[in-house]
């Protein structure tokens, strides 16, 4: 059957995640153009995903009907195996037995006249999905993926501009190397420093496994077998060696409940936000920014990881967003306007909280005093909230309040993992940074929050030993950012 052309970019993100006895689901996305080639941008439109065994007209082997809301860039999202079902079911389908495709049948105005439809092969799917307990590493004839990538980094450097002057011609120009800076070879820290080959080859090889582990951390938060994705803590070095069992988190979401206002209820980001300059990220409103953000691995993490490329104090411009005043507030928001690599990976899932919610977390909801207290966590001082319903796992113990300091609760990373599975939550007390100093580690805390105040300061919850405080911040000092998801 053919209709008119759908003009579709269409991008499957795959992963291979698994949880026994779970159904199996993965993201499909596309920007969806008209047959004049025009961007349907903000409307609601009804699909149709079809799975057609051996070829582009074969049998039908499964089929569901779903609705999604197209962004202004066009940009359009479902969740296959999320819809109403129409026939067969995904879980059943055998993928050895491909080749397998994918229709997708699209009606712009939300009906049930499909005007728009594409087709294509599902190259991925079968083989991430018959993986068998959905170990990537199990699959025969894997591509080298770090060799394919260290091809194409030795293609580029190939292109690049050879310096034909010597270190004396340099340092011959008014002796001041044309004003080009040069010095920390080894350890460079200014843009303008010039770097040994040594140390260009091992960032060039930690660039590679970054990418590399990334592709594979985005990958894994875009299918889903049920509710539960695996730790990301495989793709995360944490700042601190342990042991200990990491709770598995729904994308990068701590089961705690918490209200922040009356009828309102919130649930933490596994750990605090971090950024790293290597890769790129959707933002709200589509299109792709530079850099990758993720949540740490464990709720103690400190300010970077062992190779130091990962930043978690942040000013509070450093959102990426560049206001046209179409986006509003959300343009001031990490969680709101970034794709959060390993917290669902698509922008708009996330958000501060306000100072307000910060005020009735920490002292106007019920039992609220006694909900907080200072803590030490494997070494790491910090806060730790406990949930609205909260019940003491056997053979831990809490005491609210701050009347020895840091050291009112010391839990072991062992320990934690009970606290933490029963709902608690842990802000470390990760200092600030002013300019390119860090001050404070492990004394004292500043989160931000959403309320902007008269003058152009920010509030943030900040605290140290003794207490916790709301006060204004300049927001050109790095803090650290904790996100939320309200509870629907």
């Amino acid at each position: 059957m053919k209709k008119n052309i759908l003009m579709l970019v269409a991008v499957l993100l795959l992963s291979v995640v698994a949880v026994a006895q779970a159904p199996i689901k993965f993201n499909y996305q596309t920007v969806v153009r008209d047959a004049s080639g025009n961007l349907v941008g903000n409307h609601l439109v009804h699909v149709k995903i079809s799975i057609l065994s051996q070829s582009f007209d074969g049998d039908v082997v499964y089929a569901e009907h779903s609705s999604a809301m197209t962004e202004r860039s066009g940009m359009m999202t479902i969740v296959v195996g999320d819809g109403v079902v129409m026939e067969g079911d995904l879980g059943q389908i055998d993928w050895s037995r491909g080749p397998y495709f994918m229709r997708c049948d699209i009606d712009p105005k939300g009906g049930n006249n499909y005007s728009l439809s594409t087709a294509q092969q599902l190259v991925s799917v079968p083989y991430a999905l018959y993986a068998g307990g959905g170990d990537y590493n199990k699959l025969s004839n894997l591509p080298d993926i770090k060799a394919m990538i260290r091809s194409i980094v030795k293609e580029e450097a190939s292109n690049l501009y050879q310096e034909s002057q010597g270190l004396s011609d340099v340092a011959a120009i008014n002796n001041e190397m044309g004003f080009q800076q040069l010095k920390a070879l080894g350890d460079p820290t200014d843009a303008q420093d010039a770097v040994t080959v040594a140390y260009m080859r091992r960032y060039v090889e930690e660039m590679i496994s970054h990418v590399y582990d990334s592709s594979l951390m985005a990958a894994s938060s875009m299918l889903h077998r049920g509710g539960v994705s695996e730790s990301s803590s495989r793709y995360s070095r944490s700042s601190r060696s342990s042991n200990a069992r990491r709770v598995q988190t729904e994308n990068g979401l701590l089961s705690g409940v918490f209200s922040v206002s009356d009828g309102k209820q919130v649930r933490f980001s596994q750990g605090n936000l971090q950024y790293s300059y290597v890769g790129r990220h959707a933002v709200l409103g589509g299109g792709l920014k530079e850099g990758t953000w993720r949540f740490a691995s464990s709720q103690y993490d400190e300010n970077l990881d062992n190779n130091g490329r990962w930043e978690s104090l942040l000013t509070w411009n450093s959102t990426g967003c560049e206001d046209d005043g179409a986006i509003g507030d959300a343009c001031f928001d990490w969680g709101a306007y970034n794709a959060i690599s390993n917290g669902g990976n698509l922008p708009g899932q996330w958000r501060l909280l306000s100072i307000d919610e910060w005020n009735y977390l920490r002292s106007q909801r019920q039992g609220a005093r006694q909900k907080y207290a200072m803590a030490t966590i494997n070494g790491q001082a910090g806060v730790v909230f406990l949930p609205d319903n909260w019940t003491t796992p056997a053979g831990q113990t809490f005491l609210p309040g701050s009347a020895r300091g840091f050291s009112t609760n010391a839990y072991t990373a062992e320990q934690w993992t009970a606290m933490e599975s029963a709902g608690a939550v842990f802000l470390p007390a990760a200092g600030n940074l002013s300019g390119r100093t860090i001050n404070n580690v492990g004394t004292y805390g500043s989160y931000w929050s959403s309320s902007v105040m008269k003058g152009g300061n920010v509030y943030s919850l900040d605290f140290y030993g003794t207490g916790l405080q709301t006060i204004g911040n300049q927001p050109s000092i790095g803090q650290s950012v904790r996100l939320v998801q309200d509870v629907q």
